[in-house]
Order: C-alpha cells, then sequence, then structure tokens
C-alpha cells in the first residue's frame, strides 16, 4: 500500500510540482532573482533541492523529463499539442494535461510516459535520496490522494 501511495504521490509530484523547465533552469532563476520583501513565511525547498541532486544527476533529470515531454505531446492532436506549448512553464504540468480532454488512448500514453519518467527518475536518485524522498512522500501521502 505504501509503494502504491509512494508511485501515487511520484506522479503527482511529476506532474503538479514541476513544470516543464529543467532544475538547472529553476535553481538559476532562484538565485538571480532577489527575493521580495514580505511578511510571510518563507515556503520550505522543494523536494528536488531538499535532495541536493548532483550537476550529473541533474542533467540526467533533465533528460527524463524531456522525454516524458516528447512522449506526451507526440500523441497530441494539432489543437492539444498547441495548447500545450502555449501554456508549458506556466502551469503544472497536470494543469495542462487535464485541460486537454485526452481520450482513452492519449490517457494511457501519458500514464506510460509518467510511468517510465518515474522509473528513470528511481535510477538517477541514490539510495540517500531515494531515503529522503520516501520520507517527503510519507510527510506529504495526504496530497497524493
Amino acid at each position: 500500500m505504501m509503494i502504491k501511495t509512494s508511485l501515487n504521490f511520484l506522479t503527482a509530484l511529476l506532474l503538479g510540482s514541476m513544470t516543464l523547465g529543467t532544475i538547472g533552469t529553476l535553481e538559476a532563476s532562484a538565485k538571480d532573482s532577489a527575493p521580495a520583501p514580505t511578511m510571510k513565511k518563507q515556503a520550505e525547498p522543494s523536494i528536488w533541492e531538499q535532495l541536493k541532486l548532483d550537476a550529473t544527476q541533474k542533467k540526467q533529470l533533465a533528460a527524463v523529463r524531456t522525454k516524458r515531454t516528447n512522449a506526451i505531446s507526440k500523441v497530441l492532436n494539432k489543437d492539444q499539442k498547441a495548447k500545450f506549448d502555449q501554456l508549458r512553464g506556466k502551469q503544472k504540468l497536470s494543469a495542462i494535461i487535464s485541460q486537454l480532454n485526452l481520450d482513452a488512448k492519449q490517457k494511457a500514453a501519458v500514464s506510460a510516459a509518467n510511468k517510465e519518467a518515474q522509473d528513470g527518475i528511481l535510477k538517477i536518485l541514490n539510495p540517500t535520496q531515494k531515503t529522503q524522498l520516501n520520507a517527503y512522500l510519507s510527510k506529504n501521502k495526504q496530497t497524493a490522494e
């Protein structure tokens, strides 16, 4: 049950918490912009920041995500692809996918692409990072349901 919940959350994490840009882009934009003055509590670092991925892992993660994006793009019709391209980087992937009115075959292909991405990400992480990810998933499991 925990493994299924963890995989479901990893899917949600892949689809929901990250846009289609690379981790390097996210880090660069975070470093380049000065923090806005605010009284709000600082958000906790993303799971990807917490895992402290090295440069090789970041490149591998970007490749996994690019492969997933390409697989998704291939199953979209012309109108869906235009909307997908228009919204990329502006919304979370899960929100974009939900707006595309996918048919059953397309949904299956997107699901397969996400499963392959999950497997790829797990291969990238070292044992310590996998433990951290599992702890994060356990702590935030309510988000996956």
